[in-house]
């Protein structure tokens, strides 16, 4: 290898990784970047916000359910515990396919 070729190779490196610095720190000062822990923040409390709504069916809707087929109340939730259990299961297993959560 060249050394001059190499240093040269190096320094347009340098270069360019400090102007993809500086351009994502303009980009945060106009506010177009958000911080990863803002973001996630958000995204943690709408999973929260969404896991609740959907363990809330069981006991907010069996006896809508029940009075639309006949079963019972107690019927109808337990059929409601699975199924949100089941959307619960899986929206978790999606996590899995993050390679940060998995």
């Amino acid at each position: 290898a060249n050394p001059p070729r190499d240093l040269a190779e190096e320094r347009l490196r340098k270069v360019r990784a400090e102007a993809d610095r500086v351009e994502l720190e303009v980009a945060q000062t106009r506010g177009e970047l958000l911080p990863a822990a803002l973001f996630e923040d958000a995204i943690g409390k709408e999973h929260d916000r969404t896991r609740a709504i959907v363990v809330s069916i069981p006991g907010k809707h069996a006896r809508l359910i029940a009075e639309a087929t006949g079963a019972s109340i107690g019927t109808a939730q337990s059929a409601l515990a699975d199924l949100t259990d089941a959307i619960l299961a899986e929206l978790q297993g999606s996590d899995d396919d993050d390679p940060e959560t998995a």
